[in-house]
């Protein structure tokens, strides 16, 4: 008798986005058999810990695109969490405005944090609100790293 063992990615996303152009981001993704936190009601740590691919989306507002790249406000709690992260497998993807000095910086601090213990599979940007084809565009990115495991 043959066994096979099937192992099943555990997955989740966390998003902070007050306007909802980064959860916009999303819109052609299909979310079935992820986890989802929406950080603005709930606490994201426990997502981050029990999961292995885990999508992390930000929104950066000015503050945040300054140089050098500072935590956002709203991950400034989170950030001893975030850098005790260990070999995870990360998608990074937000909106910002390229009118700042630093484009997405918020998402170059979650880089900065994390890409030393874990393996950044992609950090997408997008300037302000999501157009159809990066949705698509973004969508087609992941699946391929999914699919490619």
């Amino acid at each position: 008798m043959k066994m096979v063992i099937i192992l099943t990615l555990s997955k989740c996303v966390t998003i902070y986005s007050l306007k909802g152009n980064t959860s916009a981001i999303l819109d052609e993704f299909n979310l079935d058999g992820f986890n989802v936190c929406k950080m603005l009601n709930e606490d994201p740590r426990e997502h981050w810990q029990n999961h292995d691919f885990i999508m992390i989306g930000s929104a950066t507002y000015y503050k945040e695109g300054v140089t050098p790249p500072t935590p956002p406000y709203y991950f400034q709690k989170y950030e001893q969490d975030l850098m005790q992260l260990e070999n995870k497998e990360i998608v990074l993807f937000g909106s910002g405005k390229k009118e700042y000095p630093i484009f997405c910086g918020a998402l170059d601090y979650l880089y900065g944090v994390l890409k030393d213990k874990n393996d950044i599979k992609l950090v997408y940007k997008v300037d302000q609100t999501p157009r159809k084809h990066q949705k698509i565009e973004f969508r087609d990115l992941v699946e391929e790293i999914l699919n490619g495991r």
